[in-house]
């Protein structure tokens, strides 16, 4: 008879640590309350609330994703790939690839009715959206766009700093006091 085949389940995969690997799962289950009660609540633009859910879900998803990557701490050397890395890695490249083309998307929806009208008692319900739904998905939106301005920021001063520090450590060594 035949030996049953053993899997090896890389430690990465068995063990939940909520601060290092899921730093997107709480961003996300902000975006996950049951929008679907706003399904109805937003005429201008009816894709908003599925906007939230879906960008919510596959947030989520990202998350758990992303658990199953391993992550190799500094000094340790980095082993061969298995199988299942290489499948979390394709399916994190492809929810990623989706989620920024749903976030361009969703922008599209939610600039282009700005500011819609609040007050469902008008005549005209065509340019209604609720307040909730609309402030949420544009400030969650405006967020992303502060959170990429400050790293860029960040990011330049980090290189500028780095590259004045290099040269000004390259001439102390190249002049001999």
């Amino acid at each position: 008879s035949m030996a049953p085949v053993q899997t090896h389940v890389p430690e990465e995969c068995k063990r939940c640590c909520f601060i290092d690997r899921h730093r997107l799962l709480p961003s996300s289950a902000g975006w996950t309350p049951n929008w679907s009660v706003y399904l109805q609540d937003c005429p201008i633009n009816h894709y908003i609330p599925i906007y939230l859910i879906v960008a919510g879900v596959f947030g989520l998803v990202l998350g758990v994703v992303t658990s199953c990557l391993p992550s190799n701490p500094e000094g340790e050397e980095v082993a061969p790939p298995t199988l299942l890395t290489r499948c979390c890695q394709f399916v994190y490249r492809l929810i990623s690839l989706f989620l920024f083309c749903w976030f361009i998307t969703g922008n599209v929806w939610i600039y282009s009715i700005y500011q819609p009208d609040y007050n469902k008692n008008t005549t005209n319900i065509d340019h209604y959206c609720d307040k909730t739904l609309y402030l949420f998905a544009f400030w969650t939106t405006n967020l992303v766009y502060i959170i990429l301005g400050l790293s860029l920021v960040c990011g330049c001063c980090t290189a500028f700093f780095t590259c004045v520090l290099g040269c000004k450590i390259i001439n102390d060594v190249e002049t001999p006091s």
